[in-house]
């Protein structure tokens, strides 16, 4: 029997109900090594933040809800984050 693999995708969508247009980005990988960044990541998001969702870190909501827009932007635009994504050899552009 042939050896399969598993894939795992962390995905975000955005539209303009106005315009009609739907975008959807992320990431996709092989489960191992989403087993290895999940716990590095998970420590990267501000206490009491569980999952990261943009529209909800830019407009304050969800889990988001009462920290400070500068504490929002402080987290989006962190060197912390984007070394993050480079230790596992990804382009992160800000």
């Amino acid at each position: 029997m042939e050896e399969q693999e598993l894939f795992e995708a962390y995905l975000d969508e955005s539209e303009d109900s106005s315009s009609g247009l739907y975008a959807i980005g992320g990431f996709m990988g092989k489960a191992d090594v989403w087993r290895e960044l999940e716990p590095k990541w998970l420590g990267c998001l501000p206490p009491g933040v569980s999952f990261f969702h943009a529209s909800d870190c830019v407009t304050g909501n969800e889990e988001f809800e009462g920290m400070a827009e500068a504490d929002r932007v402080a987290f989006w635009t962190s060197s912390r984050t984007y070394s993050l994504a480079e230790s596992f050899g990804w382009s992160a552009t800000r």
